[in-house]
């Protein structure tokens, strides 16, 4: 089991260049994965999703990739020779004409615009894709992580709500039995107040306890709930994205919740009705924080 939630980090280096990777999650019933990536490399954007798309089943994503370089290996300078040649040839020929001094230094010459020039150094765009894909997985490894153990937390605590209600259908299932009876007692004790001594046909009063214990005959639903319970036991225990399993079977145990609470007249399997949904109710709440 895994949880929604979660933050993962990666980063590589390559050739002075390090990428840092960032991945959050949090809960959302579809799957939203949003890519952030450097201008220069909005190509990758379909890997980018593509790889997350595999490790995350449900949620929303957001991925931050930063590309920097960790040096001052990033610039270069280039000096046009040739034209500084030139140039000084110029100069020289300047001075002899006018008679002055011809004590130019390269510090002066380089002062002249456009003669040195200054720009990024070029770098390897498929090996920074590649470092880029490696910090992805690191990422991807350390949200899976932490996923991971939020998810043995709510699992610890899926298993002792649905004790509780293993606990609550058993107390419904040994009381559905008696319901019919204890109508039978409560009408024949209205009988006797209201006849007052008359008699009514047994067949009439056997006809009304049967129409009766049909009404709130429950055995199905009591069924029903014990299979659906189960079948969230077993689900707690798979690897793979359970999140919407178990949204389903939490809206299946209320359908037949609701149903026992309709059907059964009986004051003490109410009573058990309202702190079962309740209980079901905090599961349903856990749910939406489950990939």
């Amino acid at each position: 089991m895994l949880s929604m939630t979660g933050y993962g980090h990666g980063e590589a280096t390559v050739d002075g260049v390090e990428v840092n990777v960032e991945i959050s999650s949090y809960n959302r019933k579809q799957t939203d994965i949003r890519i952030h990536l450097p201008k220069d490399f909005l190509a990758l954007e379909r890997t980018f999703r593509d790889r997350v798309s595999k490790r995350i089943g449900r949620g929303a994503v957001t991925v931050k990739t930063s590309v920097m370089t960790n040096d001052d290996s990033d610039v270069q300078a280039e000096i046009d020779v040739n034209l500084i040649r030139n140039v000084l040839r110029e100069l020289q020929r300047v001075g002899s004409e006018l008679d002055v001094g011809d004590d130019v230094t390269l510090r002066d010459i380089l002062a002249i615009p456009n003669l040195a020039i200054v720009k990024p150094r070029k770098l390897d765009a498929d090996k920074i894709s590649e470092s880029m894909l490696t910090a992805l997985g690191s990422a991807l490894e350390d949200l899976t992580e932490m996923k991971v153990r939020e998810g043995a937390t709510l699992r610890e605590d899926f298993e002792s709500r649905i004790a509780s209600l293993f606990a609550m259908h058993a107390g419904i299932s040994d009381r559905a039995p008696t319901v019919p009876e204890t109508y039978r007692q409560k009408l024949l004790s209205r009988l006797d107040r209201v006849l007052d001594g008359a008699t009514l046909e047994d067949e009439r009063i056997l006809t009304e306890i049967a129409l009766f214990a049909d009404r709130c005959d429950i055995s199905e639903e009591i069924t029903r709930i014990s299979s659906h319970l189960e079948h969230m036991q077993q689900v707690l225990n798979k690897t793979s994205p359970v999140g919407r399993k178990l949204d389903f079977l939490v809206q299946e145990l209320f359908r037949e919740i609701n149903t026992v609470g309709a059907k059964c007249n009986d004051l003490d399997i109410a009573g058990i009705v309202i702190e079962f949904k309740t209980e079901l109710d905090r599961i349903r709440e856990q749910v939406q924080n489950i990939e």
